[in-house]
């Protein structure tokens, strides 16, 4: 698995970091992404080695084994660490730039309105795991 999670990081990591950073989208020379706070390429890196360390599962249990699912997985991964402090309007530009990348099918919705089912192991939407919140009557909301 670690020769595959290297493969990955070859194909995602400097080609997302240039674009949040440099603009660079193949010839194409576009305007730097917009962070909600200050970020820099290592703490980008390091956030995603940490959430990837914290997403996979022991080896004994429900670890990836097709390189698709990994990849899925780490794609995942991509948005919540290295795009996850993009202001809200860049977010959609980030998302559309991962799908023509990475050669997978993803479905039509933005990559920030799912989140990777181990056990399933495919994309659902977040909708389906977390309720909407309803906040009690007659109470203040804080």
């Amino acid at each position: 698995m670690g020769e595959s999670l290297n493969e990955l990081y070859l194909k995602y990591v400097p080609i997302l970091i240039d674009r949040i950073f440099e603009g660079t989208s193949g010839e194409d020379i576009l305007e730097p992404m917009r962070f909600i706070t200050p970020r820099t390429n290592l703490n980008l890196v390091q956030q995603l080695t940490t959430l990837i360390d914290s997403m996979l599962p022991e080896p004994s249990d429900n670890v990836p084994q097709e390189v698709d699912q990994l990849e899925r997985l780490y794609v995942f991964c991509v948005v919540w660490s290295l795009g996850g402090a993009l202001m809200a309007d860049e977010r959609d530009k980030f998302s559309d730039f991962i799908k023509t990348s990475c050669g997978l099918m993803l479905g039509s919705s933005s990559l920030y309105d799912n989140y990777y089912d181990m056990d399933s192991k495919s994309y659902v939407l977040w909708d389906r795991k977390v309720p909407e919140y309803t906040p009690p009557a007659n109470r203040k909301f804080n």
